[in-house]
């Protein structure tokens, strides 16, 4: 999430020269190459073997739509200027607002609480 988070950043605040769009376009794939090829191994290890088919068949629905809602919002925010042609301020716009979205998603991972606490947690409401 952090490497894409600052693919982002760095397409909103650069985007003048066609490398510096490669790098940061990088970046973004970099990162989502390898954070949805994790997501599918922590489903599968943070659920009950019953549980697998329906959890990683939720990854994907919420995938699928967080696809479908994400690029109608990024659309509306790069044509939002009225002019029905998009603009460089609304393509700046979107880049912040995808950068938003996933310091919201680091805040929210940051909130899970790691194996090593689930696992104390549940210790410590055992009876003795």
């Amino acid at each position: 999430m952090l490497s894409v988070l600052a693919g982002y950043i760095a397409l909103a605040a650069a985007h003048g020269a066609a490398w510096q769009i490669y790098a940061d376009t990088a970046l973004i794939g970099l990162g989502l190459g390898l954070g949805l090829g994790a997501l599918a191994n922590l489903i599968v290890a943070n659920v009950s073997q019953r549980q697998t088919g329906v959890a990683t068949g939720m990854n994907a629905v919420m995938r699928t739509l967080g696809g479908a809602f994400g690029s109608q919002l990024v659309a509306g925010l790069i044509l939002g200027s009225g002019s029905g042609l998009p603009t460089v301020s609304g393509f700046v716009l979107a880049f912040m607002a995808c950068a938003v979205a996933l310091a919201l998603g680091l805040i929210a991972a940051g909130a899970i609480p790691s194996q090593r606490t689930a696992l104390r947690l549940s210790a410590a409401s055992r009876p003795v």
